[in-house]
Protein backbone atom coordinates (compact mmCIF):
# COMPACT_ATOMS: atom_id res chain seq x y z
CA UNK A 1 0.00 0.00 0.00
CA UNK A 2 1.17 3.44 -0.67
CA UNK A 3 0.63 7.30 -0.58
CA UNK A 4 2.64 10.01 -2.90
CA UNK A 5 2.79 13.61 -2.33
CA UNK A 6 4.14 16.41 -3.83
CA UNK A 7 6.75 17.74 -1.79
CA UNK A 8 8.60 20.82 -3.21
CA UNK A 9 11.82 21.54 -2.23
CA UNK A 10 12.99 25.43 -2.76
CA UNK A 11 16.66 26.76 -2.83
CA UNK A 12 18.48 29.70 -4.02
CA UNK A 13 21.14 29.97 -6.48
CA UNK A 14 24.17 31.86 -5.46
CA UNK A 15 23.83 35.42 -6.59
CA UNK A 16 20.05 35.80 -6.25
CA UNK A 17 18.55 38.21 -4.54
CA UNK A 18 16.51 38.26 -1.11
CA UNK A 19 13.32 36.32 -1.94
CA UNK A 20 13.71 34.83 -4.95
CA UNK A 21 14.37 31.01 -5.51
CA UNK A 22 13.70 28.36 -7.63
CA UNK A 23 11.67 25.38 -6.39
CA UNK A 24 12.46 21.77 -7.27
CA UNK A 25 10.59 18.79 -7.80
CA UNK A 26 10.42 16.13 -5.16
CA UNK A 27 7.73 13.19 -3.98
CA UNK A 28 7.17 12.04 -0.73
CA UNK A 29 6.06 8.63 -0.88
CA UNK A 30 4.79 6.83 2.36
CA UNK A 31 4.49 3.13 2.19
CA UNK A 32 2.89 0.14 4.44
CA UNK A 33 3.92 -3.27 4.09
CA UNK A 34 1.99 -6.00 6.07
CA UNK A 35 4.76 -8.21 6.11
CA UNK A 36 7.06 -5.68 7.68
CA UNK A 37 4.48 -4.95 10.51
CA UNK A 38 5.10 -7.83 12.80
CA UNK A 39 8.69 -7.67 12.72
CA UNK A 40 8.87 -3.87 13.48
CA UNK A 41 6.81 -4.16 16.40
CA UNK A 42 8.61 -7.76 17.46
CA UNK A 43 11.81 -5.87 17.10
CA UNK A 44 10.42 -2.20 18.93
CA UNK A 45 9.17 -4.84 22.04
CA UNK A 46 12.44 -6.06 22.53
CA UNK A 47 13.84 -2.53 22.73
CA UNK A 48 11.56 -1.87 25.26
CA UNK A 49 12.59 -4.63 27.24
CA UNK A 50 16.14 -4.33 27.24
CA UNK A 51 15.39 -0.82 28.17
CA UNK A 52 13.44 -2.12 31.40
CA UNK A 53 15.43 -4.96 32.28
CA UNK A 54 18.67 -2.15 32.66
CA UNK A 55 16.64 0.68 33.95
CA UNK A 56 15.66 -2.09 37.13
CA UNK A 57 19.38 -2.97 36.92
CA UNK A 58 20.53 0.57 37.71
CA UNK A 59 17.51 0.51 40.47
CA UNK A 60 18.39 -2.41 42.26
CA UNK A 61 22.05 -1.60 42.65
CA UNK A 62 21.51 1.88 43.30
CA UNK A 63 23.50 2.89 40.40
CA UNK A 64 23.62 6.51 39.05
CA UNK A 65 21.87 6.97 35.39
CA UNK A 66 23.85 9.97 33.09
CA UNK A 67 22.43 11.84 31.00
CA UNK A 68 23.23 9.84 27.58
CA UNK A 69 21.42 6.99 29.21
CA UNK A 70 18.39 9.34 30.27
CA UNK A 71 17.84 9.88 26.87
CA UNK A 72 17.90 6.13 25.73
CA UNK A 73 15.32 5.10 28.58
CA UNK A 74 12.76 8.11 27.96
CA UNK A 75 12.32 7.06 24.45
CA UNK A 76 9.90 4.63 25.92
CA UNK A 77 9.79 4.85 29.47
CA UNK A 78 8.56 7.21 32.31
CA UNK A 79 11.78 7.26 34.65
CA UNK A 80 11.80 8.90 37.81
CA UNK A 81 15.17 10.27 39.70
CA UNK A 82 16.59 11.71 42.95
CA UNK A 83 18.82 14.59 43.40
CA UNK A 84 21.48 12.10 43.15
CA UNK A 85 20.49 10.81 39.95
CA UNK A 86 19.39 7.52 41.42
CA UNK A 87 16.37 5.63 39.80
CA UNK A 88 13.24 6.20 42.42
CA UNK A 89 10.67 4.10 39.79
CA UNK A 90 10.08 3.49 36.27
CA UNK A 91 7.62 2.45 34.27
CA UNK A 92 6.53 1.76 30.11
CA UNK A 93 5.38 5.07 29.24
CA UNK A 94 2.27 3.37 27.07
CA UNK A 95 1.45 7.15 25.02
CA UNK A 96 4.80 6.84 23.58
CA UNK A 97 4.87 2.64 22.92
CA UNK A 98 1.46 2.96 21.23
CA UNK A 99 2.32 5.89 18.90
CA UNK A 100 5.91 4.10 17.90
CA UNK A 101 3.59 0.74 17.37
CA UNK A 102 1.41 2.79 15.50
CA UNK A 103 4.15 3.77 13.04
CA UNK A 104 5.61 0.13 12.56
CA UNK A 105 5.27 -1.19 8.52
CA UNK A 106 5.26 2.29 7.77
CA UNK A 107 8.65 3.60 5.26
CA UNK A 108 8.60 7.07 4.17
CA UNK A 109 10.81 8.31 1.51
CA UNK A 110 11.41 11.86 -0.22
CA UNK A 111 12.90 11.49 -3.68
CA UNK A 112 13.35 14.12 -6.49
CA UNK A 113 14.09 13.41 -10.22
CA UNK A 114 11.96 10.50 -10.37
CA UNK A 115 8.28 11.66 -11.65
CA UNK A 116 5.48 9.20 -10.78
CA UNK A 117 4.78 8.13 -14.78
CA UNK A 118 8.26 6.85 -14.78
CA UNK A 119 9.01 5.45 -11.31
CA UNK A 120 6.10 4.07 -9.50
CA UNK A 121 6.09 3.46 -5.72
CA UNK A 122 7.09 -0.23 -6.11
CA UNK A 123 10.40 1.05 -8.03
CA UNK A 124 11.19 3.89 -5.54
CA UNK A 125 10.80 1.44 -2.60
CA UNK A 126 13.20 -1.09 -4.66
CA UNK A 127 15.68 1.17 -5.65
CA UNK A 128 15.86 2.20 -2.24
CA UNK A 129 16.04 -0.78 -0.88
CA UNK A 130 19.16 -1.31 -2.98
CA UNK A 131 20.41 2.05 -0.89
CA UNK A 132 19.78 0.32 2.59
CA UNK A 133 21.44 -2.77 1.86
CA UNK A 134 24.53 -0.76 0.80
CA UNK A 135 24.83 1.04 3.64
CA UNK A 136 24.40 -1.66 6.12
CA UNK A 137 27.26 -3.19 3.84
CA UNK A 138 29.59 -0.38 4.82
CA UNK A 139 28.39 -0.51 8.32
CA UNK A 140 29.29 -4.44 8.24
CA UNK A 141 32.47 -3.82 6.56
CA UNK A 142 33.87 -1.23 8.85
CA UNK A 143 32.76 -3.10 11.88
CA UNK A 144 32.56 -6.60 11.70
CA UNK A 145 35.45 -6.77 9.32
CA UNK A 146 37.60 -4.19 11.17
CA UNK A 147 37.81 -2.40 8.03
CA UNK A 148 37.96 1.73 10.36
CA UNK A 149 41.46 -0.38 11.39
CA UNK A 150 43.90 -1.46 8.32
CA UNK A 151 47.02 -1.34 10.81
CA UNK A 152 49.12 -1.04 7.87
CA UNK A 153 52.67 1.49 7.25
CA UNK A 154 53.06 1.85 3.62
CA UNK A 155 50.76 2.27 0.96
CA UNK A 156 51.07 -1.13 -0.55
CA UNK A 157 50.50 -2.62 2.27
CA UNK A 158 46.82 -0.80 2.39
CA UNK A 159 45.98 -1.74 -0.69
CA UNK A 160 46.84 -5.21 0.07
CA UNK A 161 44.62 -5.28 2.72
CA UNK A 162 41.71 -3.07 1.04
CA UNK A 163 41.51 -6.34 -1.48
CA UNK A 164 41.24 -8.44 1.30
CA UNK A 165 38.29 -6.67 2.57
CA UNK A 166 36.92 -6.05 -0.94
CA UNK A 167 36.69 -9.84 -1.48
CA UNK A 168 35.75 -10.88 1.77
CA UNK A 169 33.16 -8.48 1.46
CA UNK A 170 31.86 -10.63 -1.95
CA UNK A 171 31.99 -13.79 0.24
CA UNK A 172 30.30 -12.49 3.17
CA UNK A 173 27.49 -10.62 0.71
CA UNK A 174 27.05 -14.23 -1.06
CA UNK A 175 26.64 -15.75 2.44
CA UNK A 176 24.04 -13.53 3.54
CA UNK A 177 22.37 -14.20 -0.07
CA UNK A 178 22.54 -17.73 0.27
CA UNK A 179 21.46 -17.44 4.09
CA UNK A 180 18.33 -15.47 3.31
CA UNK A 181 17.30 -18.58 0.55
CA UNK A 182 17.98 -21.50 2.62
CA UNK A 183 14.96 -22.41 5.58
CA UNK A 184 17.65 -25.04 6.97
CA UNK A 185 20.36 -22.39 7.60
CA UNK A 186 17.21 -20.32 9.32
CA UNK A 187 16.47 -23.25 11.48
CA UNK A 188 19.48 -24.32 12.57
CA UNK A 189 21.93 -21.17 12.69
CA UNK A 190 20.62 -17.36 14.36
CA UNK A 191 22.27 -15.53 12.11
CA UNK A 192 25.21 -15.53 8.72
CA UNK A 193 28.01 -15.24 11.84
CA UNK A 194 26.69 -18.06 13.47
CA UNK A 195 27.11 -20.15 10.04
CA UNK A 196 30.98 -18.48 10.08
CA UNK A 197 31.29 -18.66 13.67
CA UNK A 198 30.99 -22.74 12.63
CA UNK A 199 33.52 -23.17 9.79
CA UNK A 200 36.04 -21.92 12.07
CA UNK A 201 37.29 -25.26 12.63
CA UNK A 202 38.40 -25.27 8.87
CA UNK A 203 42.38 -24.83 8.62
CA UNK A 204 44.75 -25.49 5.37
CA UNK A 205 47.75 -26.29 6.80
CA UNK A 206 51.11 -25.11 5.11
CA UNK A 207 54.39 -27.08 5.95
CA UNK A 208 57.55 -26.63 3.62
CA UNK A 209 58.52 -28.90 0.96
CA UNK A 210 54.69 -30.44 1.31
CA UNK A 211 51.49 -30.14 -0.69
CA UNK A 212 48.69 -28.09 2.04
CA UNK A 213 46.36 -29.96 3.82
CA UNK A 214 43.06 -29.38 4.61
CA UNK A 215 41.68 -30.22 8.07
CA UNK A 216 39.34 -32.39 8.25
CA UNK A 217 35.65 -31.36 8.12
CA UNK A 218 33.07 -32.57 10.83
CA UNK A 219 29.41 -32.33 12.19
CA UNK A 220 27.47 -29.16 10.54
CA UNK A 221 30.79 -27.86 8.95
CA UNK A 222 30.24 -30.54 5.98
CA UNK A 223 26.08 -29.94 6.36
CA UNK A 224 26.87 -26.32 6.07
CA UNK A 225 28.89 -27.27 2.27
CA UNK A 226 26.27 -29.51 1.41
CA UNK A 227 23.54 -26.95 1.88
CA UNK A 228 25.20 -24.40 -0.30
CA UNK A 229 26.72 -26.68 -2.90
CA UNK A 230 30.33 -26.19 -2.46
CA UNK A 231 32.41 -28.91 -3.16
CA UNK A 232 34.46 -30.60 -0.15
CA UNK A 233 38.17 -30.77 -0.83
CA UNK A 234 38.93 -34.23 -1.65
CA UNK A 235 40.31 -36.04 1.65
CA UNK A 236 38.39 -33.80 3.60
CA UNK A 237 34.79 -35.89 3.74
CA UNK A 238 35.05 -37.91 6.80
CA UNK A 239 34.21 -41.99 6.68
CA UNK A 240 31.87 -41.43 9.57
CA UNK A 241 30.05 -38.14 10.92
CA UNK A 242 31.32 -38.79 14.43
CA UNK A 243 34.07 -37.32 15.92
CA UNK A 244 37.20 -39.51 16.21
CA UNK A 245 37.94 -40.63 19.60
CA UNK A 246 41.50 -39.99 21.08
CA UNK A 247 43.00 -43.57 22.24
CA UNK A 248 42.90 -44.42 25.63
CA UNK A 249 45.14 -43.98 28.52
CA UNK A 250 46.22 -46.95 30.73
CA UNK A 251 44.77 -45.17 33.62
CA UNK A 252 41.45 -44.84 31.56
CA UNK A 253 41.31 -48.35 30.86
CA UNK A 254 42.22 -49.80 33.69
CA UNK A 255 38.67 -47.61 35.08
CA UNK A 256 36.95 -48.99 32.27
CA UNK A 257 38.00 -52.84 33.02
CA UNK A 258 37.10 -52.13 36.71
CA UNK A 259 33.27 -50.41 36.16
CA UNK A 260 32.80 -53.69 34.03
CA UNK A 261 33.69 -55.80 36.27
CA UNK A 262 31.32 -54.38 39.41
CA UNK A 263 28.48 -54.54 36.98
Amino acid sequence: YALEYDFPYSYKKEGSGPGRGESMPQRLVVIFRPDRKGADILELSNTIADLCDSAGFHMHNRLPVDDALMRKYTRFLDVEVDGDGLIKSFGVDTHKRDEAFSRCGFTAFVCCNMPKEEYPASDVLHWYSKRDVQEKTFCYMKSWQQGCRLRASTEESVRGRLFIHFVALILNSALHVEYSRSEWLKEEFDSPWDVLDELMSIRMHEYKGRTPKVSEFFGSALDIFDELGFEVPKGCRPKSRMKPRKPLTKVQKMARKARKDLH
